[in-house]
Order: C-alpha cells, then sequence, then structure tokens
C-alpha cells in the first residue's frame, strides 16, 4: 500500500485529490497539509512514500518544500499545480512528475505508476550503493600493489595477466569459462563463477545472477516491472538479476 502525503493551502483541492485517490487500487492517503511547516510535520510522523504538492504556497511554496523533504528521507514527490512555468525547477529537486491542474484523473494515474516503478527498485538501489561505497575503501597511497584483493590474476590461455580490481565492469559466464569485460578488454577465463564469488570476496564485484557477476560502481539504473530486474551499467550493458540474488541485495540496509 502507498502512503500519501497531500500538501495544498486549497481545501478544495485537497479534497479533489483525495477523491480520486480513494478510486485507485493500493492508495491511502495518511495525512493532508495545508502549508510547507505542517507538512513537515506530517512527514516526520507518517513517513509517506509519496508526496502530492502544490508549488504555490503561501510561506514555504512546494519548491522549497521538496528540497527539505529531501533531507530528510528522500521521498518521491509529485508536484500538482496550475502553473506550468514551475516544470523545470520541479526537476531540478528531483521531482518524480509535474501533474497540472485541472487533474487529468489518467494523467494522475500515470504518475502514481512511476512512482510505484521507482519504489520497486529503490531498496535494490540504495543496497547497491551502500555496498559499492562499503567494499571500496580508498586505496593508501603508494600501497595498492600489496593491497589484498586490489588485483586479480586472469589466466588466459598461455598467459596470466594482473587486472585491477576496479578495471572490472562485469563477467558472464560460458560453460566452462568466463568472460571478464574490464574497462579496456575481454578475457575469456578458464574459471567457474563460485571461484570467482570466492576470489572477489570482499569487493565490489558481486554475483547478480547465475550467469552474471557486475561491479555495483559502475550501476547506472535499476529497472524493475514488479516481476523481472534489471540494471543497467554505465558501458550500455543490461544484466538480468536473478530473484535469488534480488532478495540478497535488497535485504542490505543502511549503514547505522
Amino acid at each position: 500500500m502507498m502512503k500519501v502525503l497531500i500538501v495544498d493551502d486549497e481545501p478544495l483541492a485537497v479534497a479533489h485529490l483525495e477523491h480520486l485517490l480513494a478510486s485507485m487500487k493500493g492508495i491511502t492517503v495518511v495525512a493532508t497539509a495545508k502549508n510547507g511547516l505542517a507538512a513537515l510535520h506530517a512527514f516526520d510522523a507518517k513517513k509517506p512514500d509519496l508526496v502530492l504538492v502544490d508549488i504555490d504556497m503561501p510561506g514555504m511554496d512546494g519548491l522549497s518544500l521538496a528540497r527539505e523533504l529531501g533531507t530528510r528521507g528522500a521521498p518521491q514527490v509529485i508536484f500538482v499545480t496550475a502553473f506550468d512555468q514551475f516544470a523545470p525547477q520541479a526537476f531540478d529537486v528531483e521531482a518524480t512528475d509535474y501533474v497540472l491542474k485541472p487533474i487529468d484523473p489518467d494523467r494522475l494515474s500515470e504518475a502514481l505508476e512511476r512512482v510505484r516503478q521507482r519504489l520497486l527498485v529503490a531498496p535494490i538501489l540504495s543496497a547497491v550503493r551502500n555496498a559499492a561505497r562499503e567494499l571500496d575503501p580508498a586505496p593508501v597511497p603508494g600501497d595498492e600493489a600489496s593491497t589484498p584483493g586490489r588485483f586479480y590474476w586472469a589466466r588466459s590461455g598461455n598467459r596470466s595477466q594482473r587486472i585491477a580490481m576496479t578495471d572490472v565492469m562485469r563477467i558472464e559466464a560460458c560453460k566452462d569459462y568466463v568472460f571478464i569485460h574490464t574497462r579496456h578488454e575481454k578475457l575469456m577465463v578458464r574459471a567457474t563463477m563460485a571461484s570467482l564469488e570466492k576470489e572477489f570476496a570482499g569487493t565490489p564485484i558481486r554475483r547478480v545472477h547465475r550467469s552474471h557477476m557486475v561491479n555495483l560502481q559502475e550501476i547506472s539504473e535499476v529497472v524493475s516491472d514488479g516481476h523481472s530486474c534489471t540494471v543497467n551499467l554505465a558501458d550500455g550493458a543490461e544484466i538480468p538479476v536473478g530473484r535469488h540474488y534480488r532478495a540478497q541485495l535488497g535485504a542490505m540496509r543502511e549503514p547505522g
């Protein structure tokens, strides 16, 4: 159930939004507020997933409210306003969507679906970011070569090649071999994914599928429709995330 906070200084506008949302499945309005300060109190008390907010309000306007909310847990924000000239500023504060009054129910439903998609991937994306941050401590200058696990020796044919962990983008399995994709080349190595999981333990290179490992720091986007999940990497690769591995990522939490 998506929890929603409505913020608007016009009671009729609030009532209209409540009426529209009441007819939509999976939505519950947990609070309403008529100004920015009241909205902050309501947010702290109710912890909504989504804030529907007008822009033109006395005192703290909607844009200022969105900026402040971003420091308190970054909820999803949809601006619902009669003024289209604020759209560029709205997306500068990373609003999920911008719906104009008078509200078209279909347009509102579309915006809510966008929020649902973002909420689906939020735990995985947060876990990826946390893991990458925690597992990649900065090297001590001049001591990179002696840092355990910072390099991997890849045996390809009759040669062994040292690969910096930070250069590994992704790894894909191919029967008894794997392809290691680095920033500079693609190497075929005789190894198993299980052995590489052990080799790369404690690094940002994680298994996300029975046939794929990725460098968490190279993930630019997580896409999910509730059934399947994909991570898109900085080099353009689209890698599926297995359900088992998705659960592992989702189980990670923000560091205390």
